[in-house]
């Protein structure tokens, strides 16, 4: 969660940036919610959803802060370190998440995902996001930022669902309209798929690669 207008957010996003950068299998989003700065570009392309996701994990109100796999991050500098993102590496998830950002014709496009249970048993609920996103934007930020990786864009689904025993997934499908503020060539969709009680992530997928297979039946978490 960050802010163009933040001057922390600025003074600690690069670091934050620099550690992403070892770690190719994460998926990263940057949400910008409107407090403290509600004049905030990205803010205010989208205020009601950035602002939602920072009510779901209850840090409206101040940046930058960091969520890693459903965990809020204390407020530290810098924000997250290796050591964070290590200790959630190797996990193993029952979940395999695949999605696609597709053109349909014109200026419509459609977001797919499916979510299929790849060991365990029986019916278990989860709390599914799927959103865009645009992978990297050129804007001189009041903050002094020049390059926004991430950027939350939209929400196309978030709510309860439920998933079958193993080898039934699940598929999804919407269309939308691209903004003409999006450039095309970045906006990727995403999948964030958690408990629905701890909100702990139990798979993640974005259209830009697809989760790693790991043995014949669990899934490593991405």
């Amino acid at each position: 969660f960050t802010n163009t207008r933040c001057g922390i957010c600025a003074s600690r996003n690069p670091a934050f940036y620099q550690t992403l950068g070892n770690f190719h299998q994460v998926l990263h989003i940057a949400y910008h919610p409107s407090s403290p700065y509600s004049s905030c570009i990205f803010s205010q392309h989208n205020p009601t959803e950035n602002d939602n996701r920072a009510y779901f994990y209850g840090v409206y109100g101040g940046t930058p802060r960091a969520v890693i796999q459903g965990e809020v991050i204390p407020v530290q500098n810098p924000m997250i370190s290796a050591e964070q993102i290590d200790a959630h590496l190797g996990m193993m998830s029952d979940f395999r998440v695949s999605t696609t950002n597709t053109l349909v014709s014109g200026n419509t496009y459609k977001l797919s995902f499916e979510i299929e249970r790849v060991s365990g048993t029986g019916l278990e609920a989860i709390r599914v996001f799927a959103g865009l996103a645009e992978e990297e934007i050129q804007y001189n930020a009041p903050n002094g930022e020049t390059l926004h990786h991430d950027v939350f864009r939209k929400k196309i689904f978030n709510d309860t669902a439920y998933i079958n025993s193993a080898g039934n997934p699940r598929t999804w499908e919407f269309e939308y309209t691209m903004n003409p503020d999006w450039d095309i060539n970045e906006i990727y969709s995403y999948v964030i798929v958690q408990d629905n009680t701890s909100l702990k992530v139990k798979q993640s997928a974005s259209s830009l690669d697809s989760p790693t297979f790991i043995g014949n039946n669990a899934v490593e978490e991405v």
